[in-house]
C-alpha cells in the first residue's frame, strides 16, 4: 500500500507547474477530456497523439497488480473485494498517465489536460460504480 502512495505522489507531482506553459489550456483540455472520457475517438477529434510510457514506472506499477489479484481472490468480504478493485482502477490509471506527467510527451498542454481529465474521471467514475449501491426502494429496476 506505501508502494502505491508512492507511486501515486510521484505522478501527480512529476509535471511541474512551470511544465505548464499555459495553465488554461491543461484546464481545458481537463475539462474537455472530463466531458469525452467514453468517447475513443477523443484524440483523433481533438488532434491528440496517445502518450508512450518511456519510464519503468509502468513495469513497476504493474508488477503491483498480481499481488493486489491474489489478495482480491483471498477475501470473503465483498466490500474488501471492491477496494482491493478500486486498487487495480489506480494502478492502471497511473500506468496511463505517467507518460503525460513523467515521460517527455510534447502533445501540449491541451492535450496533458485533456488525458488528464478524461484518464481521471473514467478512473473515478469506476471507483464510484463499484461502491454505489442503490437501496432497493429507490432502483427503478425493482419496481413494477
Amino acid at each position: 500500500m506505501k508502494r502505491t502512495a508512492k507511486v501515486a505522489a510521484c505522478c501527480l507531482t512529476a509535471k511541474k507547474a512551470s511544465a505548464i506553459e499555459n495553465f488554461s489550456d491543461f484546464i481545458n483540455g481537463f475539462e474537455t477530456g472530463v466531458m469525452v472520457r467514453d468517447d475513443p475517438k477523443a484524440f483523433f477529434d481533438y488532434s491528440c497523439e496517445k502518450p508512450k510510457g518511456d519510464s519503468g514506472l509502468a513495469t513497476n506499477a504493474k508488477s503491483m497488480l498480481a499481488p493486489v489479484q491474489m489478495m482480491k481472490v483471498m477475501m470473503p468480504d465483498e466490500k474488501m473485494k471492491s477496494m482491493a478493485e478500486s486498487v487495480e482502477l489506480f494502478i492502471e490509471a497511473v500506468v496511463e498517465l505517467e507518460g503525460v506527467f513523467m515521460g517527455s510527451y510534447d502533445g501540449g498542454d491541451f492535450c496533458s489536460g485533456m488525458i488528464f481529465g478524461k484518464q481521471g474521471s473514467k478512473t473515478l467514475v469506476a471507483i464510484a460504480k463499484r461502491f454505489m449501491k442503490i437501496p432497493d426502494d429507490h432502483n427503478p429496476k425493482m419496481k413494477d
